[in-house]
């Protein structure tokens, strides 16, 4: 959460004067910060032991949740993942620079692929 987070910021530092992509950032935080939030937030409710119970009893009631929270923020994790990788490449395109430059640009910016693991 804190890496996509900061390439956010960092995105929002480089981009600020286009409105339209600031919008788009501020939005996908948004999303991130709250999708995370309420995840974390479900795991605890389900998985610390109520009064009464003992870590066992908790363990077996987290078990089914926590591989659906595990699958859901998985899902989300490449799907941010790839909107975050491709916010940079919608304003190389609009650049006026010569083509190599600009597939030298688009190419740095597609090093993240390396980071999404699908």
């Amino acid at each position: 959460m804190l890496l996509r987070i900061s390439l956010l910021a960092l995105y929002l530092r480089l981009f600020k004067p286009i409105k339209v992509v600031t919008t788009v950032i501020y939005l996908c935080s948004g999303i991130t910060i709250i999708f995370y939030l309420v995840t974390m937030i479900a795991e605890l409710v389900v998985g610390i032991p109520r009064q009464d119970e003992g870590w066992i009893v908790a363990q077996r009631r987290y078990g089914p949740w926590g591989l659906k929270i595990s699958v859901a923020r998985g899902i989300f994790g490449v799907l941010s993942d790839f909107v975050i990788l491709f916010i940079p490449l919608t304003q190389i395109v609009k650049l006026y620079l010569p083509l190599r430059k600009k597939i030298v640009l688009i190419c740095v910016f597609l090093t993240g692929l390396l980071y999404v693991q699908l």
